[in-house]
């Protein structure tokens, strides 16, 4: 047989014997779904692939997180938010024989990467940052039992179904969050919610293979997504700014009592010379700090379409 013969047989074939679109899709889609089955159980995960997997994430993590061109876009988010690890445990899970193996080899994979992130950074900063690595170290620890539980998920049954929707869950909140920063600073972080989005689908289609068990994982992060997108939107997230008051500025003991000219917009918190103002208003207003002697400094209070909040005295 000719090799064009040959090609032409391993082509998705309709019913006239002519590939039609709804065939080369379907073809697509078995080939993604044989490429994720393959990252999540093809793999050899052994103890020195874990180090290296581990070293490398760490390092490139450090390293884009040190870019200026990328602050606030979908290419830092690895650094600053878990979407990414959530795929990186789950590789590494999937790919061991036991449940044993799996928490071990995620456990030490967070453990390994976490701190080399921010060793990478320290030309950077000329410290190492223990306040913010003693939080990853902190979740760090919970990855012992989550590896166990996402290999765990790979089970073709309920249980399983409902272990997989534990991830799911995690990257359809994170993936509603940027949801709500794309709306308000498009297209910003528009990659990051299509890759949660799109992990989940992705994991479920190669993790599960009866229609009734990818239902059950998509059924509840589909749930979670709408609920969580609805909270967002009707109840946005907070910001805050501080400013110090200068003393010089008034007379007294520096006792202050300071309000808001529109008291709708937010809250305001005084300790001593510190003031905080607390808001999840876009708009701005008028603060007023006043001593006991009756002396007033105002300060103009912003909160930018990008959620930024600003404050500069008049």
């Amino acid at each position: 047989m000719s090799d064009q013969s040959e090609t032409e047989e391993s082509q998705p074939m309709g019913e006239t014997g002519v590939p039609t679109t709804f065939d080369t899709v379907m073809e697509r889609r078995r080939t993604l779904i044989g490429w994720a089955r393959h990252l999540l159980g093809g793999l050899d995960m052994s103890w020195r692939h874990v180090l290296v997997f581990a070293v490398v994430t760490g390092v490139v993590t450090g390293l884009v997180n040190e870019v200026p061109l990328l602050y606030d876009t979908s290419f830092r988010d690895i650094a600053v938010t878990p979407e990414w690890w959530v795929l990186f445990g789950m590789v590494v899970a999937c790919n061991c024989k036991g449940p044993g193996e799996a928490a071990l080899k995620c456990g030490v994979f967070f453990l390994v990467s976490q701190p080399i992130v921010y060793v990478v950074e320290m030309p950077w900063l000329g410290y190492f940052p223990w306040e913010y690595y003693s939080y990853w170290f902190v979740l760090s620890l919970f990855t012992f039992p989550a590896g166990a539980l996402a290999y765990l998920a790979k089970r073709q049954d309920r249980v399983g179904s409902l272990l997989l929707a534990i991830p799911c869950v995690v990257l359809v909140v994170l993936g509603a969050g940027f949801v709500f920063k794309v709306s308000y600073s498009f297209p910003h972080h528009l990659l990051s919610a299509v890759f949660c989005f799109g992990q989940v689908v992705v994991l479920v289609l190669a993790l599960k293979n009866t229609m009734d068990d990818r239902l059950v994982a998509l059924g509840i992060a589909l749930v979670v997504t709408v609920v969580s997108i609805t909270i967002l939107f009707v109840s946005p997230p907070t910001s805050s700014v501080g400013i110090t008051i200068d003393a010089g500025d008034a007379d007294g003991s520096g006792t202050w009592s300071c309000q808001l000219d529109d008291p709708s917009f937010g809250t305001v918190e005084v300790e001593g010379d510190r003031v905080k103002v607390t808001t999840s208003h876009v708009g701005s207003t008028r603060l007023v700090c006043t001593d006991e002697n009756g002396d007033s400094i105002a300060y103009d209070v912003t909160m930018a379409p990008s959620r930024v909040m600003s404050v500069s005295q008049e």
